[in-house]
């Protein structure tokens, strides 16, 4: 199996065979909507992850 690797804009959908990697300085947040999954990018501070955000 092949897999893709991308820069995800926001809401990109979570697939099988997808890698995704966050540009730099920006953050990955998973969301479900039922049965699947995406991804939304958000700017953070490095080294922390969301819940350090609040």
């Amino acid at each position: 199996m092949k897999t893709s690797v991308s820069a995800p804009a926001s809401d990109l959908w979570v697939m099988p065979g997808r890698a995704l990697i966050a540009s730099s300085g920006k953050h990955l947040l998973p969301k479900r909507s039922g049965a699947y999954y995406f991804v939304g990018v958000v700017d953070g501070p490095l080294g922390c992850s969301p819940p350090c955000w609040r």
